[in-house]
């Protein structure tokens, strides 16, 4: 009997395998890498990141990286220091922001100034704590063209050091032909003719499907001239290197909505780009306008994030129509294992959706069961459970935008383990 039932229950996996489409967060952020794609789908459903209130504070910085490798960014030696004080936040996050990457959001601070907060670790310019609910005091600075700066008034020539050469011969000639034209002048002058550039003469799109073609930056500005907000702030962030001015991404949170006092970040996530002054880094986001209307088609209706599930927060796939399946024979026997396999649908359709969906959020489930522990993160469950498929599987899902197989057999094996177990144990 168990035979058949496995055997109808690898048919149903089969049919369902094919019947869903996979989501894509939009974070391109692991392992202390941000991606920089050539493909890319974050069109799909929203999912909630985190709220803050007050709701002033639009944009959210989880972590920058200053080092460009030609298709990813990479942490270098990051900072965020300076003067302490300003508004006091506080910050909900879901268990999902940090599954994305483990570092608190703060609000964008201002230029020269630091986030402070109790039961904050800070690890150079990220923040660290254990609970999802803080309180942080800071002087907050929307990004430029959306905050003004004393310090976007230094002269391009006060702020050149050694161009870092990071891209191709034509980047780097655009690089020049920009420092020729703005030595001279302001930050500001700078800044905000890059940022017209660029909003004018480059599309902004949710869905794209490319063809791999070396350097990133080289490809977004000359080849695809399409993007999402990793290509705007990595060709910003590239030019400003090769033109001798320090420059870094910063990954964070900026697409959001205003309920009830709360300002609500949801998914796609954002890169904006910070800019070194002898006063302090200033923000600047050069990707174009993006509202939750023209992300999603409609607005977005939601009520303020409550104390939410990792699978009420999408970390599986939805569903999407395909054409219909053929029709049943008349043999008495499929007929028969058709409504056997019906049945079985209509009572394990849910946990077998997420096995073959989101096996490690599933394995984390049954090993959170076991144990009577929550919260536990996917390193941790590699750790107790000696999975080590596990560990890289994050990166995968948000690099793929699916998980991998490789383990899900392992892991079955060690629920059902446990599972038989404590059967036998209850006989007794």
């Amino acid at each position: 009997m168990r035979f058949i039932v496995a055997l109808v229950t690898l048919a149903i996996a089969y049919f369902m395998l094919n019947s869903l489409e996979p989501l894509n967060a939009g974070a391109l952020v692991a392992g202390g890498r941000v991606e920089v794609p050539y493909s890319w789908d974050v069109s799909g459903p929203r999912v909630v990141l985190a709220s803050v209130s007050p709701p002033d504070a639009k944009w959210l910085r989880v972590a920058s990286f200053s080092v460009y490798t030609g298709d990813a960014w990479v942490k270098g030696d990051e900072e965020l220091s300076g003067k302490l004080g300003g508004a006091e936040y506080k910050i909900s996050v879901t268990p999902y922001a940090i599954m994305l990457y483990p570092a608190m959001p703060v609000p964008q601070p201002a230029p020269g100034y630091t986030p402070q907060g109790q039961g904050l670790t800070k690890i150079k310019d990220e923040f660290r704590s254990d609970s999802f609910v803080i309180k942080v005091r800071v002087e907050y600075g929307a990004p430029f063209p959306y905050g003004e700066y004393p310090e976007l008034g230094y002269r391009v020539s006060s702020l050149l050091g050694e161009p870092k050469g990071w891209s191709t011969p034509r980047v780097q000639a655009l690089a020049a032909q920009l420092l020729e034209r703005f030595r001279d002048k302001t930050l500001r002058e700078l800044l905000g003719y890059l940022t017209s550039w660029l909003r004018d003469n480059y599309r902004y799109a949710l869905r794209y499907s490319g063809t791999p073609a070396g350097d990133a930056a080289d490809w977004f500005l000359f080849v695809s001239k399409t993007g999402m907000c990793v290509h705007f702030a990595t060709a910003a962030a590239v030019l400003l290197n090769d033109m001798g001015i320090r420059a870094r991404v910063v990954y964070g949170f900026a697409n959001s909505y205003v309920n009830d006092g709360l300002r609500v970040f949801t998914t796609p996530t954002h890169l904006w780009v910070e800019v070194w002054t002898p006063s302090g880094w200033v923000p600047w986001d050069p990707s174009p306008p993006l509202t939750l209307a023209s992300a999603s088609g409609t607005p977005l209706q939601r009520s303020a994030p409550q104390a939410q599930t990792i699978q009420e927060l999408g970390g599986g796939r939805g569903a999407s129509a395909r054409t219909a399946p053929p029709a049943l024979r008349t043999n008495p026997l499929e007929l028969l294992v058709m409504i056997s396999a019906l049945l079985l649908v209509s009572i394990y359709a849910a946990p077998l959706k997420g096995w073959l969906v989101a096996w490690p959020l599933a394995f984390r489930r049954c090993v959170e069961r076991v144990y009577g522990a929550k919260g536990l993160t996917l390193r941790e469950v590699a750790e107790i459970t000696g999975i080590k498929e596990l560990e890289h599987a994050q990166r995968e899902y948000l690099l793929e935008g699916k998980w991998p197989r490789r383990g899900v057999l392992k892991a079955l094996r060690w629920c059902l383990a446990r599972w038989a177990r404590r059967t036998r144990y209850r006989r007794r």
